[in-house]
Parts: C-alpha cells; structure tokens; sequence
C-alpha cells in the first residue's frame, strides 16, 4: 500500500516522497493515516481511503472546512493542493488527501491541558455560523448531525411498513413515532462541529498553541455535539 500511495502522491502533487510512515492508530486495508518525510521540506500528512463515491464526496467535504477554517485563521491543518490545484487526487484504487502535519505533542488529561482545549473548542463554536455559509465551496453538514442521519433511517422504515409482520407492528410503529419526533425537534444552535474532541486528537506545539487533528466528521451541527463528544 505504501508504493502505491506514493507513486498517487509524486504523479499528482510538487512533492516527492523520502518515506511514508504510518501513523493511524487502527490499521485498516480500507484507510490509512501517513506521515510523508520528504528530502527538501518538512512533513506533510496523508489521508488515504479506497476508493468511492461516498468516500470522495467525504474528502472533498473535509478540504472545503479546513479551507474556510484557514480563511477565518482557526488554526488546522491546511490542505494541501495538487498540481492542478485540486483539494484532492485519486486514481482507480484510492482518493487521497494531503495536509500539513502538525508538529508537536499529544496534550495531557490535565486539568490546564483540558481547559486549553476547551477554550479552542469555544473558539471552534464562537464561529459566525451565516458567515461561514458565505464563503464558497461551502462546508457540508456534519455526518453525525442527527438530523442527517435520521432522514435516511426514517425513510427506510416508512419503506418496510408493508412487511412488518402483525407482532412487531406495535413495535416498529414506536420506532417511527419515535425518529420522526427527533427530527421534529427545535433548531438548535448551530456551529463548526469537530466532532471528535478528545486529548489523542489535539496537539500542543512548544509554543503552547493547540491545533485539532482529524477533522473527519466536521460540518455544521448542533454545538452541543461538539460538547457532549
């Protein structure tokens, strides 16, 4: 997998690659997280999934909030654009997304190092949300938005309803009474979720600054979210 990814690397960004080190903390033939060493400048980061529709529209989402996040200087990782100055490249096998690494160390479970990532979690959420909508391409929603994930289980539960058998009927009518009532709840405030804030994706640089990794599921949502995850 290493090679390959590489060769996707070198034919389509101005980099060349001295080593790919894999550094995701769940090995996977599916997706793999890489430090890129290179001989002529500093370190990059390499995201890599096989290749898909869903995938890809994934990738593309996480480029276009990491972009607006470095519009408004929040600190993140910055994509990296290839060759032709797309946010990502990919080939038959792989979609691949590059970004700079963030030199520095895990933070503690202290009570300092959690009160400074929670002061940039705030700051993550302190985001005008109507701004943000403005600039283009603009940052999807979060996949762990409820009401984005509920809208598909809600439809297919109404598709089955014909094929519910007489002694589930009480039950599986509670199951839609009961996604239909979510997703009819109130707006809540809506902000930038990171949705995984956790001391293993945060990193303290000498300077005491802290920037969030692994923006894999941001995109707009309830900011309590970001709070209760």
């Amino acid at each position: 997998m290493p090679r390959s990814l590489t060769q996707l690397v070198e034919q389509n960004y101005p980099v060349r690659v001295s080593n790919l080190e894999s550094i995701h903390r769940f090995e996977s033939d599916e997706r793999g997280v890489y430090k890129v060493e290179r001989p002529d400048g500093p370190p990059l980061l390499l995201r890599a999934v096989r290749a898909g529709a869903a995938a890809m529209s994934r990738f593309v989402g996480i480029a276009r909030a990491l972009d607006v996040l470095a519009a408004v200087a929040y600190p993140a990782p910055t994509v990296q654009r290839t060759s032709a100055n797309d946010p990502i490249a990919a080939n038959d096998a792989w979609i691949v997304l590059l970004l700079m690494y963030i030199e520095g160390e895990l933070i503690s479970d202290s009570l300092a190092d959690m009160t400074a990532m929670g002061e940039m979690l705030a700051r993550l959420h302190l985001l005008e949300p109507d701004a943000l909508r403005r600039i283009q391409p603009a940052i999807p929603d979060s996949r762990y938005y409820p009401k984005e994930r509920l809208k598909p289980w809600l439809e297919n539960l109404r598709a089955v309803a014909e094929l519910v058998p007489p002694e589930l009927e009480s039950r599986y009518q509670f199951c839609l009474e009961t996604v239909s009532s979510v997703l009819a709840w109130p707006q809540l405030p809506v902000s930038i979720l990171h949705s995984d804030c956790n001391p293993q994706n945060a990193i303290m640089a000498a300077n005491g600054q802290i920037t969030f990794i692994d923006w894999d599921g941001v995109g707009f949502g309830p900011a309590v979210l970001g709070i209760a995850v």
